[in-house]
């Protein structure tokens, strides 16, 4: 059994104290060492690139489990933040937005492609029918091309907050694809997004009361510093709420997209 202190948890691994200046991040086990490479991969990409994120130090395995040793942050999440009053929901949407859009203005190194990503994920998303996989495929089909980097998760819990600066974190989910499309799927995060179950119900509350707050600010912020306007972003929607249906989410939150996907079909 590992004897580190637990800093975090979450769906696909838990991050542990790992030295002073460490943390490793350790996937559950399952998980394919090939996601783990290619975290790690892409991590590297956007250190060298310049983006402010926890330098990646070494792949390990311990126990049979993979896992990340990066550099340690110190500072808490955006969503922290927020809940204890350190930044109000406005500032933390413009923060997000200018983080968000100066990604998006970086060429993506060789990563997974977007596009590629999204497809597989339609066709595997359960709840639709095959005629609604073939609408929404063909409606992505005449959706834009770009190669930019894009993050695939990006949310105030995957945001670190320092005195100094804002680090983003978590690039399981980087790909080179369209901002508009990566900024279509915070929307739909911050606009459907569950919390964890074991969330307290104060804090849950807390969340919703905000979230449409955060939303807008952050869509504002994004629209003006991007260069895209909404209807860049809304298209994207669609195919972005599809294939979040893959992915562990409670039933309501996939019963909400469901509905969103058909209504916006019809």
């Amino acid at each position: 059994m590992l004897s580190l202190p637990v800093i975090a948890y979450g769906q696909t691994a838990e991050v542990y104290a790992y030295g002073d200046a460490r943390v490793l991040k350790l996937f559950r086990e399952g998980i394919p060492s090939a996601l783990a490479e290619d975290e790690y991969r892409i991590c590297e990409c956007v250190h060298e690139a310049g983006i402010a994120t926890p330098e990646a130090v070494a792949r390990i395995e311990i126990e049979g489990r993979q896992g990340i040793v990066f550099q340690r942050i110190a500072g808490r999440s955006m969503l922290q933040a927020i809940m204890h009053g350190a930044l109000s929901a406005d500032e933390a949407g413009a923060q997000m937005a200018a983080l968000h859009a100066g990604v998006h203005r970086l060429d993506a190194p060789a990563i997974p492609s977007q596009r590629g990503i999204l497809a597989g994920r339609i066709r595997e998303a359960p709840l639709l029918t095959e005629q609604e996989k073939r609408a929404i495929a063909e409606r992505m089909a005449r959706l834009p091309e770009d190669a930019k980097l894009c993050h695939g998760d990006f949310h105030p819990d995957n945001v670190l907050v320092s005195d100094s600066r804002a680090w983003i974190i978590d690039w399981m989910t980087g790909t080179s694809g369209h901002p508009a499309a990566d900024a279509a799927r915070t929307m739909l995060l911050l606009r459907f997004g569950s919390m964890p179950p074991e969330t307290p119900a104060d804090v849950v509350a807390l969340i919703n009361r905000m979230r449409q707050r955060l939303l807008d600010a952050y869509t504002g912020h994004y629209l003006r510093q991007s260069g895209l306007n909404r209807a860049d972003i809304e298209e994207w929607f669609v195919p972005l709420a599809a294939a979040r249906l893959v992915e562990w989410l409670p039933d309501e939150e996939k019963r909400e997209l469901v509905r969103f996907v058909r209504d916006s079909l019809a």
